[in-house]
């Protein structure tokens, strides 16, 4: 992964600090001063995952920073606490409860902190973001592409986006042993939503495009390889890629013939294997293993999908058979 550098005034944070300030930053009570310098207390913290990187910091005084940041990628940032501003170029963009900013990080060159700013934020490979918005259009995005940088964060799309941004953190990176299916389609669907709901210099061609339809045999063709290789980190776009069409194509044939999604009959597809593998398991065997292994990190959610899928829960099932 590129490297991402922060000119920060500060004593670093050790390896224990940033454990213990990511797997406990789930709510924004959680966001706490947890190192000091000559100016103050503050607290950063990054995690990354293939090219995501989710961060998070605050401080409780008033910072000034130069930043620089050796790739072009797309960043977010949102604040809780008191706000921060952000300079881009001869541009600046605040930062607050209310609006968030979405900026190429080749355009990102300041920071302002405020005193009591709890901020966290993301960034996101801009080659997988133009990727989905191709797949989306069916067309090349152009040289001058680019987002709408201010964003709000109490409704619309940006809402589940944060949501998401979160879950990477606190669910996806929380764990031991990374599930590669889990990575996998949270990255795809994250960059979806970018592409298919934030204001963009392409938003316009995607509301007025016209979907193409499909042949049975390539909605068989998809179908055929999401079943021979759920098992795998396959993404909606290879599914798309076999069938020999755009993602958004696929998209709207599924809703059309089947009445769902790919993404749903991907979902299912691993809801049934990860039940054969809890059946047959062995003795040694856990629920949470064999969950990970089928990409669900949230055990909670599992135990409820699953029942509501095949009345029973994921431990009734456990080694029925072994």
């Amino acid at each position: 992964m590129k490297p991402v550098t922060f000119s920060m005034p500060a004593i670093a944070m050790t390896t224990s600090d940033v454990s213990q300030c990511l797997s406990t930053e789930k709510t924004v009570n959680s966001f706490r001063p947890i190192s000091k310098d000559l100016l103050g207390d503050f607290s950063f913290s990054a995690q990354a995952l293939g090219e995501f990187v989710g961060w998070a910091g605050s401080s409780s005084v008033h910072r000034s920073l130069q930043v620089g940041l050796e790739i072009d990628d797309y960043l977010f940032f949102t604040d809780h606490g008191n706000g921060h501003s952000i300079a881009t170029g001869s541009i600046s963009f605040d930062v607050g409860h209310s609006r968030g900013l979405l900026t190429s990080a080749d355009r990102y060159s300041g920071l302002e902190i405020g005193a009591g700013s709890i901020a966290e934020g993301f960034s996101v490979p801009k080659d997988m973001v133009h990727k989905a918005v191709a797949d989306s259009l069916e067309c090349f995005v152009p040289s001058g592409f680019e987002f709408c940088p201010s964003f709000d964060l109490a409704t619309g799309p940006a809402v589940q986006l944060m949501n998401l941004m979160r879950f990477f953190r606190t669910e996806i990176c929380g764990q031991l042993v990374v599930s590669p299916i889990a990575l996998a389609g949270f990255q795809e669907m994250f960059c979806s939503l970018m592409a298919q709901n934030m204001q963009h210099s392409l938003s316009q061609k995607l509301v007025s495009a016209r979907v193409n339809s499909i042949t049975p045999g390539q909605l068989r063709r998809a179908m055929e390889f999401a079943r021979a290789n759920a098992a795998l980190p396959i993404t909606i776009a290879d599914m798309a890629s076999v069938a020999g069409v755009s993602v958004r194509t696929l998209q709207a044939n599924f809703r059309s013939f089947l009445n769902t999604t790919p993404t749903s009959f991907l979902r299912q597809l691993r809801f049934e294997g990860a039940r054969r593998d809890l059946i047959h398991a062995a003795p040694t065997a856990t629920v949470t293993n064999i969950a990970r292994q089928w990409g669900f990190v949230h055990m909670g959610r599992f135990s409820a999908e699953y029942r509501s899928h095949f009345g029973v829960s994921p431990s009734a099932d456990l080694g029925r058979r072994s």
